[in-house]
């Protein structure tokens, strides 16, 4: 991996034109821009009070159904319905062995050149639900599977166990500890399940945290549910303007982990500080801060952060 360096200067008519944050620390940001990032805690807090919503249920598939509600398919267990999103239907069905193609088919209404021929009905659905049914049938009845559910009464995802979930909270916490002052920008959080977002570094960060030339930012996502991988990105940009439109950016090398298997959360932190610390010009104490943790072993067994 190579360090990033500012290649355009497009970005430059930003500086001329708007007023910059830099007594707050970041001279490449528009001021108006900065006024709509949040910190870290506040990032946290929007993840905690979904999380409040939520219910992880660990149970084999013996124990829930396929039904028709309202017109609708939905997911029984206890007594209780719960409808999957567009995304957990699309996992029911995987595991349950029916196509992607007729899941598409018999869920969307029939257009005919730009025209809807017909609407689908119960029939279709009925369809689905036998189809469902017959494939669950052929899965072993004990077969534990995480059923990621809401206080609305959604489904959110079907995940075997097999599945390893690096949590959003703890990568929020990973960023708050290692570059404090930072700022969440761009952020995009639906729900607490799948997060991505841009951080944002302070000036003191820089190789010269005296010269405005160039900002710091790493893209974020990842998803507890499987809709992304965990992933980072650092840039460098020129500015950032009112609108959040990023000028001049010259982005590094993607890091990514998938989610599956043993997770060594260690090692995972070590991955993404070397992901940052060989791309972006960070001031020295900084970089050989985070490179230090190479030399440090571990002398007693990390608890890999599972789904459940």
């Amino acid at each position: 991996m190579q360090q990033l360096t500012l290649t355009d200067r497009t970005g430059d008519f930003v500086h001329q034109s708007q007023v910059m944050a830099k007594p707050e620390g970041f001279a490449c940001v528009s001021k108006a821009w900065y006024d709509k990032t949040i910190s870290y805690d506040e990032a946290l807090d929007k993840l905690v009070d979904q999380k409040r919503q939520r219910n992880d249920l660990l149970i084999p598939i013996e124990a829930v159904r396929i039904d028709l509600v309202d017109n609708k398919l939905v997911l029984n267990t206890n007594g209780v319905d719960f409808s999957p999103t567009e995304h957990a239907l699309k996992q029911i069905s995987n595991w349950f062995d029916v196509p992607q193609t007729m899941l598409n088919h018999y869920s969307q209404d029939k257009e005919v050149n730009g025209k809807v021929r017909f609407k689908r009905d119960e029939r279709d659905l009925w369809l689905l639900k036998t189809a469902l049914e017959l494939g669950q049938s052929r899965v072993d009845p004990k077969k534990e599977f995480l059923f990621r559910t809401y206080t609305d009464k959604s489904l959110r995802a079907m995940l075997s166990d097999s599945y390893a979930c690096v949590d959003n909270e703890w990568y929020l916490e990973f960023l708050k500890n290692n570059f404090p002052g930072g700022r969440v920008s761009h952020y995009k959080f639906s729900d607490a399940d799948t997060i991505h977002f841009n951080t944002l570094f302070p000036d003191t960060f820089k190789e010269f945290p005296d010269e405005g030339d160039f900002g710091l930012l790493i893209n974020c996502q990842n998803s507890e549910i499987g809709m992304a991988r965990l992933a980072q990105r650092p840039s460098v940009f020129r500015a950032i303007c009112q609108n959040g439109c990023i000028w001049s950016q010259n982005k590094g090398e993607i890091y990514t982990r998938i989610h599956r298997g043993e997770i060594d959360l260690v090692e995972v932190q070590k991955e993404l500080k070397r992901n940052i610390a060989e791309q972006l010009p960070l001031a020295a104490a900084l970089i050989d801060k985070l490179l230090s943790t190479r030399q440090k072993n571990l002398t007693s067994p990390v608890a890999n952060l599972l789904a459940q």
